[in-house]
């Protein structure tokens, strides 16, 4: 058996064997080995959850089993689902955090800037590489950081960790990957924006 990352990495460097299909003259496609391929099970987010968190109800609290496991999607779209779907597998309490859904006050604004941009509306607004307006997260769910808040205790863009404990306005993590592996860390809500010289 193949280990996925060499299979990658084989097509990658243009190792691996081709194969041509129907009419076509030059070889350009390749078989993905069975031992890398998802069962389709009718739905697909189910499937790829089944595959690679199969054991998740037994082994949430492993860190070793946390750590080597991760899915990659290419839309926010399938993170959203997925999420949903490995939350909804995890024992506990889930905990909802909200962003702001007000705009700032400040010397551009004025009073029709609430009536054109209503909460409803800031509250359905999804961007790359922030969060949705609402966070659900439990104890034990694996995290990514999307942003760099403090390099040098491990916190970058992307730094994986596991939720420890959930506060109001704090969440406590464990750090899985990086420099700072088994070190705990606290992530707090970031009430407001500020500019590089504020």
């Amino acid at each position: 058996m193949i280990p996925f990352k060499d299979w990658i990495l084989n097509i990658g460097n243009g190792q691996q064997q081709t194969f041509q299909l129907g009419d076509v003259t030059d070889s350009t496609w390749i078989k993905i080995p069975k031992e890398l391929q998802v069962v389709y099970s009718g739905d697909p987010i189910k499937a790829i959850v089944d595959e690679i968190y199969a054991d998740l109800n037994e082994k949430h609290g492993c860190l070793d089993y946390l750590r080597d496991r991760a899915i990659l999607t290419p839309l926010n779209e399938y993170v959203d689902k997925i999420n949903q779907e490995v939350l909804k597998r995890l024992p506990g309490t889930t905990h909802v955090y909200k962003s702001c859904d007000t705009i700032c006050k400040g010397s551009s604004t004025n009073a029709f800037d609430e009536v054109l941009y209503p909460p409803e509306y800031l509250n359905s607004l999804k961007f790359s590489g922030l969060p949705n307006h609402e966070l659900e997260i439990k104890l034990g769910v694996p995290i990514m950081l999307l942003r760099n808040l403090n390099p040098k205790k491990g916190l970058c863009n992307g730094t994986r960790l596991i939720v420890t404990r959930c506060y109001p306005f704090l969440i406590e993590g464990l750090i899985i990957t990086g420099n700072k592996i088994g070190e705990k860390t606290y992530i707090p809500r970031i009430s407001e924006a500020r500019g590089p010289l504020e």
